[in-house]
């Protein structure tokens, strides 16, 4: 790091009273919330804006994809419901609907106090099988859905979802059984 002179050192305080901060590499004085918080940097905060911030990001994740991808897949394979989780959030959003913010330690409790087993499948009682889903139990399609919230996301199989599709569950749960009626019959 450069040293600053006296001057600088002032003109950097008088801009940060009038809450703003020079981003070092685009050289825009800035508000002081377009910088990430660095413990270690001046007055707490990163030297760079977010904006030159994401586009250094862009540019390391562009020049290094395998090692990002593989940093990414460890990730998920570390936390396979944070990967569920996180990918159905993402589908509510682009939708439009309500994405309530939760962990997978948060769902699991919910599902102990509803007596819903995370080893099996909401819908039939079955198993869950590798590969299982983590399926919106009233659509995010629908109308009036609640969106991705803890009390509208249950386990199940991939068959159960696939054949659910976007089903209310309680339509699902009702067409199953005049199903399986019909087959004993």
């Amino acid at each position: 790091m450069t040293d600053i002179t006296n001057a600088e050192k002032e003109a950097r305080k008088a801009l940060f009273a009038e809450g703003l901060k020079r981003c070092s590499k685009c050289s825009e004085a800035l508000p002081i919330d377009s910088f990430q918080p660095n413990a270690r940097g001046w007055m707490g905060l990163r030297s760079r804006c977010r904006d030159c911030e994401n586009v250094k990001s862009a540019e390391y994740r562009r020049t290094h994809q395998a090692q990002e991808r593989d940093r990414v897949r460890r990730h998920w394979d570390a936390d396979p419901m944070g990967q569920r989780l996180n990918s159905g959030a993402v589908r509510a959003r682009r939708l439009g609907v309500l994405v309530e913010s939760f962990t997978a330690e948060d769902l699991r409790t919910d599902w102990a106090r509803r007596g819903i087993s995370p080893d099996h499948d909401a819908y039939t009682g079955q198993p869950l099988q590798d590969g299982w889903h983590l399926d919106h139990a009233v659509p995010l399609s629908a109308p009036g859905t609640p969106g991705h919230v803890i009390s509208n996301l249950v386990p199940t199989n991939p068959g159960t979802n696939i054949v659910k599709r976007r089903r209310h569950w309680l339509d699902y749960i009702a067409d199953r059984a005049e199903a399986l009626k019909e087959i004993a019959a």
